[in-house]
Order: structure tokens, then C-alpha cells, then sequence
């Protein structure tokens, strides 16, 4: 498997801890052609329509975890 270059700093694993302390939870649901994501948030169940490789799977992972962690931390 193809090493993933994917940039994350320090604010990317704060806002991820964040969002496991306020039970948000991001993760890959595997279909055919790639991947979505779901996203469960104290419960409530999102899901992406769009497919994505694995390299957009993570980019965009972090771009949530940044995203809840921006929008909700005040």
C-alpha cells in the first residue's frame, strides 16, 4: 500500500481529542469505489453521499475534526 504524505499539526490532534471528549466521532464506512464517511454526533448519524479515495478520506477527515472542533469550542 501507497505511503499517504498527509500533513497534520498539532491543532489537527487537539480538535480530534476535542471531539472524542464531546463524543464526536469520525470514521471511514468502506463501499464499492472507496470509502464515506460517517460521522456520529452524541448519536446522531451522518453519512457523506460523496466517495472518496483513501487519500481524500483522510484529508477530509481531518478538515472535520478541525471543522466540529472550531464551530463548537467557544
Amino acid at each position: 500500500m501507497k505511503k499517504l504524505n498527509i500533513y497534520t499539526s498539532e491543532e489537527h490532534h487537539l480538535a480530534m481529542s476535542w471531539c472524542f471528549l464531546h463524543n464526536i466521532f469520525i470514521y471511514p464506512i468502506v463501499v464499492k469505489g472507496g470509502f464515506q464517511i460517517e460521522i456520529n454526533d452524541n448519536g446522531k448519524i451522518i453519512k457523506s453521499p460523496k466517495i472518496y479515495d483513501n487519500y481524500e478520506l483522510q484529508v477530509k477527515g481531518w478538515q472535520l475534526y478541525l471543522y466540529f472542533y472550531k464551530k463548537f469550542n467557544k
